[in-house]
Order: C-alpha cells, then structure tokens, then sequence
C-alpha cells in the first residue's frame, strides 16, 4: 500500500465527532492528538489495518514490485513480450469516504 492510498487527513469535524465520544479509545485518541502538537493528522498506519479487517476499502491489482538498492518501491513490468509476473497485490487508490465510515464506527464504538 503506497503512502498516496493512506494520506487520509482527519479534518475537523471527524476530530470533533471521536473526541466527543468519551470512550477510553477516543479519550486517548484525543489526549495523543493534542500532544502531536499538529492540525490534521494523516492516518496512514489506520488505512493500512483497516484493509486488512476490510479489503473492500482499497480495492487492489497485480503488480511485480521489487524494492531497489537504495531501499525505493519499484513496480516493473517487463517488455510488453514478456511480462514479469506479479508479485503483490497493491492498493492504489483508496476510498476516504468509505474509510472512514468503517474507521470512525469502529474507533467510537464503546
């Protein structure tokens, strides 16, 4: 999962929702936010997971990646007459939306 699927940025009114809730998870949630000591939080680690529990929120292709000698992600491809198999399976565009209805039940839930 490249870091373009996760960049989701938490905005306002979701923060306003999960630090509302009074749950030992969102209070902590809310404690660690304001120690972060910045606006909007990007929640790549969260996206991640939540794929994991639900994979219908970044649907994904077949690709061969290989990581280059200085540690950089590289899709290849192959000639056109001989292509490289895949190797993984990657998200390339994920669905905020749809992220964070799961992430936001999820996280509140008592």
């Amino acid at each position: 999962m490249p870091l373009d699927s996760t960049q989701l940025k938490m905005d306002e009114v979701k923060r306003a929702f999960l630090f509302t809730q009074g749950t030992p998870l969102t209070d902590a949630l809310t404690l660690l936010y304001h120690q972060w000591g910045q606006e909007t939080p990007t929640l790549f680690d969260p996206m991640t997971i939540s794929f994991l529990v639900n994979p219908s929120l970044c649907p994904v292709q077949p690709m061969h990646i290989r990581v280059d000698e200085k540690g950089f992600t590289r899709p290849e491809s192959g000639p056109a007459n001989a292509p490289i198999a895949p190797n993984a399976q990657v998200c390339l565009d994920s669905n905020p939306d749809a992220f964070f209805r799961f992430y936001l039940n999820r996280v509140a839930a008592p």
